[in-house]
């Protein structure tokens, strides 16, 4: 049950960064200043993110815990990741490692991956299963 869910969580990150740099070129060809098409590409991919997550990766099907599990996983998306854990990984790695700032994003993107899905498998999207 592991191995779905696992391969389940890495689909829905390929799906949500396809469609994120979907809709961002969208709006970049449109004419929209880049900054402004990441910010609309990001926040309209956060909503498909959660509800694949929810509904398909973690099986959740409870609609009534929707109401605590948005405000949690939005801010471990914000707060924690785009805040927090990726700035300080990324200059962790790329001043005390010396590696690139691209290779450093790079690596900071799939520890908080693995963080992520171990919060959301166990704390947001947790479920008492029946062995």
């Amino acid at each position: 049950m592991l191995r779905i869910t696992l391969v389940r969580y890495a689909l829905v990150g390929g799906v949500s960064l396809g469609c994120n740099v979907a809709l961002f070129s969208l709006f970049y060809v449109f004419g929209v200043w880049y900054v402004y098409a990441s910010t609309v590409a990001n926040w309209g991919v956060y909503f498909l993110n959660f509800s694949l997550h929810k509904f398909w990766t973690f099986e959740d099907k409870g609609i009534y815990k929707t109401a605590w599990q948005l405000p949690a996983h939005l801010s471990l998306k914000l707060l924690w990741n785009a805040l927090i854990a990726a700035p300080a990984l990324v200059y962790a790695l790329v001043e005390y490692s010396q590696i690139s700032p691209v290779y450093g994003q790079f690596a900071a993107g799939l520890i908080i991956g693995a963080q992520n899905f171990l919060v959301c498998r166990y704390i947001i999207f947790s479920i008492i299963r029946k062995s």
